[in-house]
């Protein structure tokens, strides 16, 4: 690495300590939030990725990633609780485009600072609020548990799937046609898979989990309507059941992200729809129980 780049690098993390992440020669991360009053304000958050090619800043550009905060949870564990907000494609494509104008204008210059310093800017400007105003949610109805994925489910399987959903939404699909083209299983197109998944819609997100074709009965699964995810069986101590399309809180500790349905015995992803039940922590079905489309059978599934 150049001494130039190398004090630059120094230079960041003397100013931003934690909020800068340095993985590589050629590639840091960098929290990116606006200056608030934590008691009476509240402001969006971003995370970029800076790629700094071997010429830099001479002959080469670095090239800037907007990316949602969520997938960095452990890379800024200092930064805990984490916003809610998260940026959607269309801002993403704002942003990107302003910090690219900024990288053309400065050529031969150091500006990775600036680069940050802009974004600030943007976050100020288009997600600064007073508390008590409208939250700053992608939707009402999700919450950032609803949102999370696992790194098991983020895999080519759920790019097939993504890609039968986004099919006519020009910004995302863009955004998936780049992360198919990254190294399947890499850290960086979980991460953009990430950033596609919290910029779907909640009805997006529910057709990914209809459209699945991983069900094991393949004349039934087209069929399912699953809206909500809303259980219409209880388990068996009576409980009401949550739906979800990640693997349960209760087993992370567990390898893997497939379950045994309790009803039918049958086994399941977790990421095609299923249901737990989270008084009895150790209770699950299928999207076809849990939605009433089979009849309850002994359940095939031995003790965990």
């Amino acid at each position: 690495m150049e001494t130039i780049q190398m004090d630059e690098i120094d230079a960041l993390v003397g100013i931003l300590n934690e909020d800068i992440h340095v993985e590589s020669e050629t590639r840091l991360l960098a929290y990116v939030t606006a200056e608030h009053n934590p008691d009476t304000e509240q402001v969006g958050a971003l995370v970029l990725e800076v790629q700094i090619p071997s010429g830099y800043p001479g002959s080469e550009a670095v090239q800037v990633l907007v990316q949602s905060v969520f997938g960095h949870q452990n890379t800024f564990k200092h930064r805990d609780p984490m916003p809610v907000w998260s940026p959607q494609p269309d801002q993403i494509i704002e942003i990107t485009n302003a910090l690219n104008e900024l990288i053309e204008s400065r050529k031969g210059e150091c500006l990775i600072y600036d680069l940050i310093a802009a974004t600030k800017e943007w976050l100020e400007e288009h997600t600064l609020k007073s508390k008590g105003e409208d939250e700053m949610e992608i939707d009402s109805d999700s919450s950032e548990e609803d949102l999370r994925l696992n790194d098991e489910d983020m895999d080519d399987e759920m790019l097939e799937a993504m890609g039968e959903v986004l099919r006519g939404c020009g910004k995302l699909m863009k955004m998936l046609e780049q992360a198919e083209r990254m190294k399947s299983g890499s850290k960086e197109q979980k991460e953009l898979m990430h950033t596609i998944w919290m910029s779907m819609t909640d009805q997006q997100r529910q057709e990914m989990v209809a459209s699945d074709d991983e069900s094991s009965d393949e004349e039934i699964a087209p069929t399912i309507k699953v809206g909500a995810l809303v259980a219409k069986v209880k388990c068996s101590k009576g409980h009401s059941p949550s739906g979800g399309v990640i693997k349960p809180e209760d087993y992370k500790k567990y390898p893997g992200s497939v379950g045994c349905c309790d009803m039918c015995g049958n086994d399941f992803k977790y990421t095609a729809g299923a249901f737990h039940c989270n008084i009895c922590k150790d209770w699950d079905c299928c999207l076809h129980c849990g939605t009433g489309n089979y009849k309850p059978v002994k359940s095939k599934k031995g003790k965990r």
